[in-house]
């Protein structure tokens, strides 16, 4: 389980210009909000080592190993004076909305995405749809958890490699393209810029 953690750090890091640019069409200030996500991604960076480096060293590196969520096993062992004790149910609250606001969040990126691939001004007649699809893939993608972590240690390498940086580094090549035939500057200039 350690090692899932430490190396599902890096991860994340392709993906935030990605998500940058689903924001900027949206008109919002990119620099506040790369230093907001930069600030967050440290936080989570410093919180998971330290979850795993205590799992470790209470639990010690079997458990840590055994156990899937060796966390919810050392809130469970967490007792201040019998006043505060068990508290593996906040982790399970926690856990359940971050997952949702996740899921929230793929969904809408996607069925935005999905309408302006189509040209379709609306986007919320899709989520329905595209929420349907998620729940069926949830419950055929994977029959067991062995196949869900043979897939994320093996299979999900070629669709890290080809989503987070092949693709991106091929739309970016199609705008240059596409802007040197219109004889633009590759990088355009903000609204902000052009005002003064």
């Amino acid at each position: 389980m350690a090692k899932r953690s430490c190396f599902s750090w890096p991860g994340s890091l392709p993906f935030m210009p990605s998500c940058f640019s689903f924001f900027s069409q949206k008109g919002l200030p990119i620099k506040k909000l790369w230093k907001k996500h930069f600030i967050g991604y440290l936080v989570a960076c410093v919180t998971l080592f330290a979850l795993t480096f205590l799992t470790a060293t209470v639990l010690g590196p079997e458990v840590t190993g055994a156990n899937l969520y060796p966390g919810f096993t050392l809130a469970e062992r967490i007792d201040v004076g019998n006043v505060i004790s068990r508290l593996e149910s906040l982790l399970f609250v926690i856990f359940f909305i971050t997952v949702y606001l996740k899921l929230a969040m793929y969904l809408s990126a996607v069925s935005i995405t999905a309408a302006k691939v189509m040209n379709i001004k609306n986007y919320k007649p899709l989520s329905l749809p595209f929420g349907i699809i998620f729940i069926l893939l949830s419950l055929t993608e994977f029959n067991n958890l062995n196949d869900d972590s043979d897939f994320y240690f093996y299979g999900s390498m070629v669709l890290i490699v080809s989503i987070d940086v092949v693709l991106p580094l091929f739309m970016f090549a199609v705008g240059v393209v596409q802007r040197k035939r219109k004889r633009l500057p590759i990088f355009p200039v903000q609204a902000s810029k052009q005002k003064q």
